[in-house]
């Protein structure tokens, strides 16, 4: 997990300081996973890339799917 400045980590300790026992989970969703292979080395391209319907696909959706299930509470 990312705990530098700007890390998720540090982000996901803050919610679970603040929500105790009601975080069900905290999960990344690392936007170069929607980047296409060849403008992944090029970090202008990285940091204007934005999540679209177009782009949710492959392996950031299947990551959401099972987030999904995670958090879903099931009677």
């Amino acid at each position: 997990m990312k705990d530098k400045k700007f890390g998720h980590g540090l982000v996901f300790n803050e919610v679970n300081n603040i929500l105790k026992d009601k975080c069900i989970h905290c999960e990344a969703f690392p936007i170069t996973l929607v980047v296409p292979e060849d403008k992944k080395e090029d970090t202008n391209a990285v940091m204007q890339i934005r999540l679209s319907d177009e782009n949710f696909k492959g392996e950031i959706q299947e990551i959401f799917e099972n987030f999904i299930k995670r958090v879903t509470i099931s009677d």
